[in-house]
């Protein structure tokens, strides 16, 4: 083919490529942006603040039990203390073992809770988030915005931008609290369905064993002591 033909095709096909490509841009609509501040959402809506209220109430609920129980094997303790100048060393090695024994399951059971109780509270604020996407949907339609972003997700926004407050308004009709009672439950039955420690909450007291002690706190309810017939002490 003659150069000059080359040159013209090749020129035919870039003026075409410089028309298609505004014509494929104008398809897309102008970006139309609003921002929300999720944490303030997640904090301050009316639903929000009901799980807070269940959750503590719970935590509550839960450090008074645990404070029972840390009593129980307190006396537990001292009372093994005392029948160690009159139990043979094998019977009261097995008495320590037994005791140290409650309170591993004690430091474990209150793990468990603990790790509900923060399940429960995330399952619970989950519900709230699925409660913003209709109410987004909706102003979107209203107001034509195409884009939604959380505020953490940029770096600078126009205050004009934020429709935080709106929606703060809508959620709070729509979803004006969480049950958390109705929140399937994770892993096993429990005064409180749940118990993890969420941020600011207050520790479990410790348990102590003969040696050490434990930071968990004390063994569930259902722990029995031993039984009130078993031999305590040696007979001469």
């Amino acid at each position: 083919m003659h150069p000059t033909a080359v040159v013209r095709r090749l020129a035919l096909a870039l003026a075409a490529a410089s028309i298609a490509v505004p014509a494929a841009a104008q398809q897309l609509p102008p970006a139309v942006i609003a921002v929300i501040n999720m944490q303030v959402l997640l904090e301050e809506s009316s639903a929000a603040k009901s799980i807070r209220g269940q959750v503590e109430k719970l935590r509550t609920d839960f450090q008074d039990e645990v404070n029972r129980q840390d009593q129980r094997l307190r006396e537990q303790e001292q009372e093994l203390k005392r029948q160690q100048s009159v139990l043979a060393p094998e019977a009261f090695n097995a008495k320590r073992r037994d005791f140290q024994q409650q309170v591993a399951k004690a430091q474990e059971n209150v793990q468990t809770r603990l790790r509900e109780l923060d399940e429960l509270a995330a399952r619970g604020l989950n519900d709230v988030r699925r409660a913003l996407l209709p109410i987004l949907v909706d102003l979107s339609k209203e107001q034509g915005y195409n884009i939604v972003f959380a505020n953490t997700q940029l770096v600078f926004a126009s205050k004009q931008l934020d429709i935080t407050d709106e929606v703060l308004k809508r959620i709070n009709t729509s979803l004006p609290a969480v049950n958390l009672q109705a929140v399937p439950k994770a892993g096993a039955p429990a005064p409180a369905p749940a118990a993890a420690q969420t941020k600011g909450g207050p520790a479990p007291q410790g348990a102590r064993t003969g040696t050490t002690t434990t930071k968990g706190g004390p063994a569930p309810q259902d722990q029995t002591p031993p039984a009130a017939g078993q031999p305590q002490r040696k007979t001469n």
